[in-house]
């Protein structure tokens, strides 16, 4: 049985005796190739595999799902916001009250940039958004605009 055609041995592994057949070497060749022996003792191991996540998991999923969630909800405020004139008053007047010159951003989906400038304007807004919330129900607003 010949050990060195065993499928279950790594192929990038590399062993000096694989490298340089004894019995196939002259006397000549010997000390020549003595030098170029300790060159292969420095053969680098290629160990892509360390470190790379194989398994994902659940959570990974998970965490991409909620993101998007949240993205997709500040996608939704903006849009309510901009199409209805009560919302979009409210927040002009809590703006001049505030002296915010920013506005609420929609973004455009395929472009990243765009999608974190559009969550920087809900953060800068974030003040303003709750007091929204906290009177909401005082803003003569149709059931479907409450509820969103």
């Amino acid at each position: 049985f010949d050990d060195t055609h065993n499928t279950d041995i790594d192929q990038t592994t590399w062993r000096e005796s694989d490298m340089i057949d004894d019995d196939d070497l002259s006397s000549g060749e010997d000390d020549a190739m003595s030098d170029d022996s300790s060159d292969t003792s420095d053969v680098v191991n290629d160990n892509w595999e360390e470190g790379v996540l194989e398994d994902l998991t659940s959570i990974t999923c998970i965490e991409q799902y909620t993101i998007h969630q949240a993205i997709q909800k500040c996608r939704d405020f903006v849009k309510a916001v901009s199409k209805s004139s009560i919302l979009s008053n409210f927040i002009n007047k809590e703006k001049s009250k505030d002296k915010l010159s920013n506005s609420l951003m929609i973004d455009c989906k395929s472009r990243w940039s765009s999608t974190h400038r559009l969550v920087q304007s809900i953060l800068f807004h974030k003040s303003i958004i709750g007091r929204l919330y906290a009177e909401k129900y005082e803003l003569n607003l149709t059931r479907k605009q409450l509820i969103k």
